[in-house]
């Protein structure tokens, strides 16, 4: 789910891709600027001209044509439709958006924890979050020391070859074509990581030293497992 600052940056960049003349102003404005550190909603001056364009993109955005996926509907406050006429009378329209819900299981299946938000007080959340981040740094960990390994062994190959001094002064078109020169004469993989095997050997060790790190309960793991593929794609 987007924070206020998020969905207000999401908003905006829909809007000027759709050419609606608009200008922040209230509580998100205090908030662009650092007067205050949040707020709930977003107050936006429209162009009365373009509202028949921000209706059209909010309609985009509810069928899930832009990427955003939303649940769009009128707040029960005071307040009109949006129409230019109304607008220009001096009326102001009130919106509630929301994410589909159907968008939030989808990234539930990929991050385990979003899921289990609602069951979790402040201090298990944040023991969860440190595992969390241990697993991915942990994966992420075992998947450099292979690509390290790689280029150790090219670089040494190619020191053997009296490179001289590296990077080199030269230009940098220079050096790029010496670099890919070497790079192929001593065979630096461009993909170090190609069989599933390799992924799954990895992933485990990763999940293995962020276990020893913290003494990771089963129950924890189970809670903020992610799938292989979201960290090895």
């Amino acid at each position: 789910m987007a924070s206020p600052i998020q969905f207000y940056r999401n908003f905006q960049a829909l809007m000027q891709q759709h050419g609606i003349r608009h200008v922040l102003t209230s509580g998100m404005a205090c908030v662009e600027y650092g007067i205050q550190q949040i707020t709930k909603d977003t107050d936006w001056i429209i162009h009365p001209e373009d509202l028949t364009k921000l209706v059209a993109m909010l309609c985009a955005c509810e069928r899930g044509l832009s990427g955003s996926n939303w649940l769009v509907s009128y707040r029960p406050l005071f307040g009109a439709p949006l129409l230019q006429e109304c607008h220009e009378g001096g009326w102001t329209s009130h919106l509630a958006i929301r994410e589909d819900r159907s968008n939030r299981e989808h990234l539930a299946a990929l991050r385990p924890l979003l899921g289990n938000l609602s069951a979790c007080d402040d201090t298990r959340l944040e023991r969860l979050l440190i595992v969390e981040r241990a697993i991915w740094e942990c994966v992420n960990r075992e998947r450099y020391h292979v690509y390290q390994h790689e280029w150790k062994e090219f670089y040494r190959c190619w020191q053997n070859d009296q490179i001289g001094q590296w990077p080199s002064r030269e230009p940098f078109a220079q050096q790029h074509r010496r670099v890919a020169a070497a790079a192929s004469e001593f065979n630096l993989p461009a993909a170090p990581i190609l069989t599933s095997e390799q992924k799954r050997a990895m992933f485990n060790r990763g999940i293995q030293r962020a276990v020893s790190l913290l003494a990771a309960t089963p129950e924890e793991m189970q809670t903020v497992l992610f799938p292989i593929d979201v960290i090895l794609p």
